[in-house]
């Protein structure tokens, strides 16, 4: 079951990642009925967060928040994705942990923290190799270039 939403949600995060490059400054205008369901559908998460669940589905409902707030509230994403980012660390759940890492250098970009975005993309690489992802490592090159051109 974590492997099936996992791969839901790596189909967002490469659709979301593209995004989040190419508007990497750019304020997103989004219509109001869109963001208010995102805000409504993080709420609902939030919600979910407080109850007693699995280590996956708090990691599954951190990973989709960050995804929702990367475009809406990047001080939001920053917050959750550290959250996920330290409880995929936790479980040892290697391939979360890289791609925690990648996002979260993705975000700190559109901070304009350029430097910890770099940092974070290097470690994120180092277990791309590892963990042997070269779809991931690919997008890792790309998110690395980005953060040298920033």
């Amino acid at each position: 079951m974590f492997k099936k939403y996992f791969l839901r949600f790596i189909l967002a995060l490469l659709l979301i990642s593209v995004k989040l490059i190419t508007n990497a400054q750019e304020i997103v205008n989004k219509d109001s009925l869109n963001v208010w369901f995102q805000t409504a559908n993080n709420e609902r998460m939030k919600q979910e967060l407080q109850k007693n669940i699995t280590d996956s589905s708090r990691a599954y409902l951190l990973r989709s928040m960050v995804v929702n707030y990367a475009e809406t509230n990047i001080d939001s994403a920053l917050k959750y994705g550290k959250i996920f980012y330290f409880l995929v660390k936790k479980n040892k759940w290697t391939n979360e942990e890289a791609w925690g890492l990648d996002f979260l250098g993705a975000i700190y970009l559109r901070t304009g923290n350029a430097t910890t975005a770099l940092q974070l993309s290097f470690e994120a690489l180092k277990m791309f190799e590892t963990i042997k992802d070269s779809t991931f490592r690919s997008i890792n090159y790309r998110n690395i270039a980005n953060d040298f051109n920033s």
